[in-house]
C-alpha cells in the first residue's frame, strides 16, 4: 500500500473506532464488525442490497476495498499505542496469547 493510502485508511479506521467504539457496536473487539462499518461508511459505492435487504459486495469489487488484514493492522497500530483499547478483557488476553504463540512458533 502507498503511504497516502495507508494514511487515508488509518484515518477512516480511527473515525469508525471513535464513532462506534462502544460495547453496542463492538468494533474495538471484533475486526469483522470494524470492517463492515468501515465499508458501510466509506465504500458504499461497492455495496448493494439484495431482494431480502442484505448488504452484498460484488466479487469484482473486492480488489477496490481495503482488506480485513489492512484494517486489522490499522486498528492494532492504534491499540499498540494505547488508543481505542479493547473493551473486553478477554479480547485483550486472547490477542496477546495469540501473539505469544506465533512468536514461539516462528522463533521471534
Amino acid at each position: 500500500m502507498q503511504k497516502q493510502k495507508i494514511k487515508d485508511l488509518t484515518n477512516k479506521v480511527e473515525y469508525v473506532l471513535k464513532k462506534y467504539g462502544t460495547l453496542e457496536y463492538d468494533v474495538r473487539d471484533d475486526d469483522i464488525k470494524l470492517m463492515r462499518l468501515l465499508w458501510g461508511n466509506f465504500y458504499q459505492q461497492y455495496l448493494f442490497q439484495d431482494k431480502e435487504d442484505y448488504w452484498c459486495i460484488r466479487t469484482e469489487s473486492l480488489h477496490k476495498l481495503p482488506t480485513q488484514e489492512s484494517i486489522k493492522r490499522a486498528r492494532a497500530d492504534f491499540q499498540s499505542k494505547g488508543q481505542y483499547m479493547p473493551l473486553r478483557a478477554e479480547t485483550y488476553k486472547r490477542r496477546h496469547m495469540s501473539q505469544e504463540v506465533y512468536r514461539r512458533f516462528y522463533g521471534k
